[in-house]
């Protein structure tokens, strides 16, 4: 354990809570003291340290609320911490006694950032003595002590203070435990329970680190040199709460971060924190908080302590799944169980997955699209656009004149130059694109920045050349005053016909800087001619949903993020009636399980839906943590039924902002790039492309 590197961590930590602060998240005016230089940090880490900082004094107010006078808190690596100082202001302490523990540098220069800021109305001595007591008052302590040597000696300095191990005493552990050794951290626990008998302890930390996002944060922690040692030992949930039953702490509860953020904050304040800032970050949002869990647990047979600690975030609820896990080579098969009838083994796939392109730098990017064409008699997938690199060479950035094929027999790369005389894409991320006969590629919306998108149609025309050097001619097209869709980002769209031959783009949904959309149009190829569809009424708005074509003249919608910003689960047929007017005929799938999913691909396969990829969570759950990582849903939309297919990579394969298409050749999926700004952790890119071979073993998942 690296004591400096994990005392910086703090320092980071602060200036991204001030942050969230400044921008009105969160009300915290003692914060300011104790950062040396702000910084401004992305909408995201604004958003994701107001939840952290939310649970964390929800979890201290329920204390405070529910267990009376004469309580205490020990903070154990408190760092620059103002809970102190906020549940003073708000009255909360009363008598309670408030003790912050950390290293004795730690300590010595938050006292003086304090004193320097005024907080305390008394001189405050910051020199070091032998009991390691910084400073002591009528209701407030600072302790300089290293927890890896938790035992007797802090103890007596506890009782030395005013402490009593009899009252009832919360422990607070924000991001402590992890970076401590397993079984110092497990000593720290036991040494909870067994000296206090009414403990309260409330762990903040990180969990899940084997999927693909977990690998990443883990990474990162491992190169500022503060890895997470305890992670891999309780890497679950249910592993942290048998580690404290274990310790001797019986009555536990538990939530992720992104279950208390939609099931603890109330609707209003949640609409409040999301107006403050534009925000385009859902998916690395969403991951984030089901990487960081909070655990309360407690020792005490007391009914009020007990009841406070198991209602903490709502209490048990139902409707928690069960599943049955088998292995299958390298590929994970989950097969999910729903009131007790689980989905048939035999009508579930074989999945080979491999990377078929060993040198593609150029297919680094995410939030891009991609359609396939036919050139010269070949099968390409065009890939428009996005966020990411062009070459090794370069750093990431907005892709605004980037178009790559990719040859769907030998899965080769051309990077296509844009001619002298085309346009740039307008905007480059989370648009659409369809592709037409005659090879043209039509790409619609998309946005440069969250406050600016489009409503333009850019078409691309593409010119292989047997050199290898391919380039494209791409122009906005011209469109004369008529009814149209509003400019907007991460819609869906697909190709359909009208009376097989007239060409029709169809755009559902997405959204803008304020609004999240349900309407439907059809954009006639021919004509240059837009006509918005009639829907039913019971379709809700959404965005990063995907929109697949059966036929023709059918698709099938699925998913996307609604209006409270949370997954759906519902999968719609929508068959059109083109002509004079436009009409859709939905149908609702009606399965016992469908997974709640947003920012996936989706791909019509002998008659079956395949998903690929996406985030999925559902915080109505116990805990909040039943996410799948990086999965591949097959549906049997004629049952329909259900499979799920779990992908082991080596590497992170952030399967969301990514795309897919089928190559005929192959009778394969291709899925090309993906990846995302990983909360603080960085911004990765899945290196090369993927295919997914999938075999059917039954008829009866095909039509």
């Amino acid at each position: 354990m690296n004591t400096e590197k994990v005392q910086g961590t703090n320092d980071s930590s602060i200036v991204s809570k001030l942050s969230m602060v400044n921008k009105g998240y969160f009300h915290d005016p003692y914060i300011v003291h104790f950062v040396e230089k702000s910084s401004r940090r992305s909408p995201l880490i604004n958003r994701c340290y107001f939840a952290r900082a939310a649970v964390i004094s929800h979890c201290v107010e329920a204390f405070l609320k529910g267990c009376g006078s004469g309580n205490q808190i020990v903070s154990l690596g408190a760092g620059f911490d103002t809970t102190y100082f906020r549940m003073q202001e708000k009255n909360l302490l009363g008598s309670t006694h408030f003790v912050e523990i950390d290293f004795p540098d730690v300590i010595t220069r938050k006292l003086a950032l304090a004193a320097r800021g005024g907080l305390f109305s008394e001189p405050c001595p910051t020199k070091n003595n032998p009991d390691h007591v910084f400073r002591r008052s009528e209701n407030y302590t600072a302790i300089g002590f290293d927890l890896q040597l938790v035992g007797d000696e802090l103890r007596r300095i506890l009782v030395d203070v005013g402490v009593d191990v009899s009252k009832p005493t919360l422990f607070l552990s924000e991001v402590v435990l992890t970076y401590l050794p397993s079984k110092k951290s497990s000593n720290v626990i036991g040494w909870v329970a067994d000296t206090f008998p009414h403990a309260m302890f409330t762990v903040f930390e990180q969990v899940t680190p084997d999927d693909s996002f977990g690998k990443v944060m883990i990474r990162h922690f491992n190169q500022i040199g503060s890895p997470l040692l305890t992670i891999h030992d309780y890497p679950t949930i249910r592993d942290q709460i048998q580690r404290h039953r274990n310790s001797g702490l019986k009555t536990t509860t538990a939530t992720t971060l992104s279950r208390f953020y939609y099931r603890c904050i109330n609707l209003e304040i949640r609409k409040k924190i999301e107006s403050l800032e534009i925000f385009d970050e859902f998916e690395a949002w969403h991951r984030a908080c089901q990487h960081y869990v909070v655990l309360c647990s407690t020792n005490s047979e007391n009914d009020d302590i007990q009841n406070l600690v198991t209602r903490m975030f709502g209490g048990d609820l139902i409707g928690e799944s069960t599943v049955t896990i088998r292995y299958i080579d390298n590929i994970i098969i989950t097969f999910v169980q729903f009131s007790g009838a689980e989905i048939p083994v035999e009508n579930a796939s074989s999945i080979d997955c491999c990377n078929p392109v060993t040198n593609s730098d150029c297919m680094q990017r995410f939030g891009h699209c991609s359609c396939v064409t036919q050139l010269q008699g070949l099968e390409y997938a065009i890939v428009v656009g996005g966020f990411g690199v062009q070459s090794s060479k370069l750093s990431h950035q907005r892709l605004s004149d980037s178009i790559l094929a990719v040859d769907l027999r030998s899965y080769q790369l051309h990077p296509c130059e844009r001619s002298e005389d085309s346009h740039l894409l307008p905007c480059p991320m989370h648009a659409t694109c369809v592709s037409s006969r005659n090879g043209q590629v039509l790409v619609f919306g998309g946005r440069s920045s969250p406050n600016k998108c489009t409503d333009m149609i850019t078409e691309i025309q593409l010119f292989p050349c047997i050199s290898g050097s391919w380039t494209y001619r791409s122009r906005i097209m011209s469109l004369s005053e008529q009814p149209r869709p509003k400019p907007r980002w991460r819609h869906a769209a697909a190709m359909v016909y009208s009376n097989s031959e007239t060409e029709c783009m169809v755009v559902f949904g997405g959204r803008d800087t304020t609004s999240v959309f349900y309407d439907m149009w059809i954009f006639d190829t021919e004509a240059a001619q837009w006509s918005m569809v009639d829907l039913p009424l019971d379709v809700s708005p959404r965005h990063s949903s995907s929109l697949t074509a059966m036929d023709d003249s059918t698709c099938v919608l699925c998913g996307g993020i609604g209006l409270e910003e949370t997954p759906l689960d519902d999968i719609f047929t929508v068959k059109f009636e083109i002509g004079v007017r436009c009409v859709a005929v939905m149908s609702r799938l009606k399965m016992p399980m469908s997974p709640k999913i947003y920012s996936h691909s989706s791909i019509m396969c002998n008659g079956t839906l395949i998903l690929c990829g996406g985030v999925t969570f559902n915080p109505h759950t116990r805990y909040g943590d039943e996410e799948v990582k990086d999965a591949i849903y097959v549906v049997n939309l004629r049952e329909p039924t259900l499979a799920r297919f779990e992908l082991s990579c080596e590497s992170p394969a952030l399967l969301h902002n990514h795309s897919c298409v089928w190559s005929n050749d192959r009778e394969e999926i291709v899925i090309l790039g993906g990846g995302d700004n990983c909360f603080s952790f960085g911004t990765y890119f899945v290196k090369t492309p993927m295919t997914l071979k999938v075999e059917f073993k039954n008829s009866a998942m095909c039509d």
